[in-house]
């Protein structure tokens, strides 16, 4: 077994990545974090046992942690998933089961609209299929991108209680070790890959949500949500049903239910990779 990080160059910038392999398994799981997140939101669930049996693969977006792309890319929903797409093919991968954590999910999306073959399964973690959803997202894009700058040094200088609204442990010790990973990712983050990303998801968001899930009608595709929202079950499980995507929630997690609650994460992310 191998795990190691690579960085692949592409056409528009540096991608970054860490590939766990399995020399026995066939099967691949991408990982993709959120607006603001990186490989090492994944890091805990890389130490689960449960998917230890498969290769994994946790792509940093680009502006987002290790990835490096030039501040006139566009960050846009389509180009980044072109640029997991590369990275991918770069790495002799033909399949995955994808996990989209968030702003990913319409990454993922796009990706699966892009290449079907790619994206054998679609598992969405809290990701943003809805609209009205984006709260944060669509929050930033009523700025403008020069106005932005300060907005987003001043959400890291208050970082600490910004990200705290998203979790659901009240363990100070809990608190304190996931918000580390959570602040150090966004502080990697230049201010316009998080403005022209959050702006580009909204623009995705209003033009094709919910329609565009038609596309994974029939591919087994799964929704989970952590149960400090899980209150919202009951609005999200009958338009996913309509599309045949399977809701399920986690215990004892927020947004970032792979770092409050990494080892039912992996074992739900597991199971349905099995199938």
């Amino acid at each position: 077994m191998e795990d190691q990080i690579i960085k692949i160059e592409t056409f528009e910038g540096d991608i970054t990545l860490r590939q766990f392999t399995n020399p026995a398994s066939r099967k691949n799981i991408l990982f993709l974090a959120g607006l603001s997140g990186d490989r090492h939101y994944w890091d805990r669930l890389f130490e689960q046992s449960s998917l230890r049996q498969f290769n994994l693969i946790a792509i940093d977006l680009p502006g987002q942690g290790g990835s490096n792309f030039p501040s006139d890319y566009s960050f846009s929903m389509e180009s980044q998933a072109k640029a997991v797409l590369e990275a991918l093919k770069h790495l002799g991968i033909e399949n995955v089961t994808g996990v989209f954590h968030s702003m990913a999910g319409v990454i993922g999306l796009i990706m699966y609209d892009l290449k079907p073959s790619m994206v054998g399964r679609y598992i969405g973690l809290e990701s943003n299929l809805l609209y009205q959803e984006s709260q944060w997202s669509a929050e930033i894009a009523r700025s403008r991108e020069n106005e932005y700058r300060e907005i987003w040094d001043q959400t890291l200088d208050s970082a600490d209680q910004f990200y705290t609204q998203a979790l659901a442990s009240t363990n100070p010790r809990e608190i304190r070790e996931t918000l580390k990973i959570l602040v150090q990712s966004a502080r990697k983050a230049p201010y316009y890959a998080i403005w022209r990303s959050a702006v580009s998801l909204c623009e995705y968001s209003r033009k094709y949500l919910p329609d565009k899930l038609e596309i994974l009608r029939g591919t087994a595709s799964h929704y989970l949500i952590g149960q400090k929202n899980y209150r919202d079950f009951d609005i999200y499980s009958p338009l996913f049903r309509k599309y045949g995507i399977e809701v399920e929630f986690v215990k004892k997690a927020g947004h970032v239910m792979m770092l409050e609650n990494p080892e039912e994460t992996a074992v739900a992310i597991s199971r349905i990779a099995m199938r």
